[in-house]
């Protein structure tokens, strides 16, 4: 026995019924790019119309600058400019020139003996520096004394330490960096 679907109903209707079934469908593949080209067409309606807002507020910021660059006599621009250079100028002499204390700082503390620790190294910004450590024995502690006293980079080296121990001697020194000629 097969099984098949009898249609009864009139040729003329079955082909229009077919008709209906092709544009049915057509219909709905057609639905979907319709809908995404009116929604494009709605967002770029939307972003022209922001930039041409964007750039009326442009156009209107740069009238309003040129009116108000108009309404300025270069005089004024003139003693402005003046009025500027010198407070620069007044900077810079109170400010001074800048020093490097980096290579002097360097070669001090490279000619220190062996045995030295250093714990803490302070510069001010007048120039006085703090160098605190340790030193390992007492001859380290003497060798850095001579070095500190003959040194070139920190002028006037005193401390108040004193080799009274023979080892882990505390020490504290305080003098004048010499001014870097750079």
């Amino acid at each position: 026995m097969i099984d098949r679907a009898l249609n009864l109903l009139p040729p003329t209707l079955q082909a229009q019924r077919r008709a209906e079934a092709r544009f049915s469908a057509i219909n709905r593949l057609l639905r979907i790019p319709t809908i995404g080209i009116v929604l494009t067409i709605i967002l770029t309606q939307s972003a022209l119309f922001l930039m041409q807002q964007h750039y009326q507020s442009l156009r209107k910021d740069e009238m309003r600058a040129r009116e108000e660059a108009a309404a300025t006599p270069s005089a004024d621009v003139t003693k402005l400019t003046q009025r500027v250079n010198n407070q620069i100028s007044v900077l810079r002499k109170s400010l001074g020139t800048t020093r490097n204390f980096h290579n002097p700082v360097v070669t001090l503390l490279n000619s220190f003996p062996a045995g030295i620790t250093i714990t803490k190294i302070t510069i001010e910004p007048a120039g006085t520096v703090r160098i605190e450590g340790v030193a390992d024995t007492r001859s380290s502690f003497l060798l850095l004394q001579d070095v500190m006293k003959s040194s070139s980079v920190v002028k006037n080296a005193t401390t108040t330490s004193t080799a009274s121990k023979r080892e882990q001697l505390p020490f504290i020194y305080t003098g004048k960096l010499a001014v870097p000629t750079t």
